[in-house]
């Protein structure tokens, strides 16, 4: 009984209110954000050379999360299924502020938890295009960078998700800069985006290693923006590694 009410305390501790541009408050839907159908202009010439080519993507509409996943909604998964606890946890409700977001997750893990909730990780085109929109922007506010948008350069690790409002995208989607790299759907291939299709790419075949996008916490600027492209061993977790989900 204790254990169980503490875990309603975590799970429903999560919330909190945050600014949302009003041209784009008819769009969310609780904490989930209805991207309409269109193109945008993915990548950039002036980032890291797997950044590049720039090139025109067409996407149907989808739903992306508003936030990070947190670790009280990812206590709830575990306390539903049995999946395995992030490595930094110490026990199935760990001591841990709810509003965090989950970090030290694999994968297979964010994969796990996105079909649970009944959806699915966002593809890299789809978490690009709700990161910058449509007219091509730096990061997810504009094209200047503003240390007070995002959790990005810090030693203390991740803040509680939605911190952050001014550094909101133009479709209202919070913390895509800064303070935990986010896994998505595809395979990692360095080139690409010289081969990649113009309509709704979901990546190369298996090339072993997942992206990440956004920069985390501990990133430096240059890696908070919305072009940036990482990847790692999709069986590793990390402190700096989370994720969102998407469905359509």
């Amino acid at each position: 009984m204790r254990w169980l009410l503490v875990l309603a305390l975590i799970v429903t501790g999560c919330g909190g209110g945050t600014a949302v541009p009003a041209d784009r408050a008819a769009d969310l839907d609780g904490d989930v954000v209805r991207i309409p159908a269109g193109a945008f202009v993915m990548g950039s010439a002036a980032g890291r050379a797997n950044e590049a080519p720039p090139h025109e993507v067409r996407l149907p509409a989808y739903t992306i999360d508003r936030y990070e996943v947190t670790v009280a909604q990812y206590v709830a998964f575990v306390a539903a299924t049995g999946w395995r606890l992030p490595g930094n946890w110490d026990g199935p409700v760990p001591s841990l502020p709810g509003n965090l977001p989950v970090t030290h997750v694999a994968w297979p893990d964010a994969a796990a938890y996105c079909e649970w909730a009944g959806k699915r990780l966002p593809t890299e085109a789809e978490w690009e295009r709700a990161a910058r929109g449509d007219d091509g922007r730096r990061y997810p506010w504009g094209d200047e960078w503003d240390p007070g948008r995002a959790a990005v350069a810090v030693d203390s690790g991740p803040v509680p998700v939605g911190s952050f409002p001014e550094g909101a995208s133009p479709y209202g989607v919070l913390d895509m800069a800064g303070n935990v790299h986010e896994w998505v759907a595809d395979y990692y291939g360095a080139g690409y985006y010289a081969v990649s299709p113009g309509d709704d790419p979901v990546g190369p075949e298996d090339h072993g290693n997942r992206v990440l996008r956004g920069g985390s916490w501990s990133s430096p600027s240059e890696w908070a923006t919305t072009t940036f492209r990482d990847s790692s061993h999709s069986d590793v977790g990390d402190d700096r590694f989370g994720f969102r989900c998407a469905s359509g």
